[in-house]
């Protein structure tokens, strides 16, 4: 996975503005919870949120579903919280007592999410079904085994393109995310300023209709 230069995220930045109608986005970043078995004398290090025992697959994502940037292997016990809000990184706004105007822009967050999350997360599962059972080896070696899937599945996207089946969406828990939590930081202007183009500027002709 090759650090992408300035040419190369402006053209990611353009292609989610295309297909996600978000602009200035250069990835969809998420977590994942990749179910191991437990390794020998490692206690509670590795037994997740969820209740089974995972290592964490953190990654980011371009608008064709492939992977920019990814870090695999912390343990399942030191990822159930992560992503605060910040000027780099956008968060919904919680439900309670939620106005029209951040409804809108929430339902146009998760467009652009969901290429992370539902899509690339989907196919990779998908395209190598060992995910969808706990990795009964060592966390190292299953470490470097989701390394691999993922430069595989940028290979072979770019390869084949899009491939229908391969974004059927799987649903299962042993490929669960991880926790995300909220933050007060400058990203607090950030996304008002995202509230106030998503609702004027920026407003796309079905986003009220999709809020309710």
């Amino acid at each position: 996975m090759p650090t992408p230069n300035k040419e190369k995220w402006i053209n990611i930045a353009e292609k989610f503005y295309k297909e996600a109608n978000f602009p200035n986005c250069v990835g969809a970043i998420d977590g994942k919870h990749i179910r191991i078995t437990c390794p020998p004398n490692a206690g509670s290090k590795y037994y997740n949120y969820k209740k089974y025992h995972s290592i964490i697959l953190l990654a980011v994502v371009d608008a064709d579903y492939c992977f920019t940037f990814i870090d695999v292997g912390a343990p399942g016990r030191e990822g159930d919280a992560a992503f605060g809000l910040n000027k780099n990184v956008m968060r919904p706004f919680s439900l309670r007592n939620i106005t029209t105007p951040k409804k809108i822009y929430n339902y146009r967050l998760s467009r652009a999410r969901r290429f992370v999350e539902e899509c690339a997360f989907g196919i990779l599962s998908n395209k190598w079904r060992i995910f969808h059972s706990s990795i009964m080896i060592n966390p190292l070696s299953a470490k470097h085994i989701i390394k691999a899937a993922c430069v595989l599945h940028n290979f072979v996207r770019r390869r084949d393109g899009y491939q229908f089946e391969d974004t059927i969406r799987c649903d299962m828990e042993e490929f669960d995310g991880v926790q995300a939590v909220g933050g007060r930081s400058s990203g607090i202007a950030v996304r008002v300023s995202f509230v106030e183009y998503f609702n004027g500027p920026g407003a796309v002709p079905w986003q009220n209709r999709m809020i309710h």
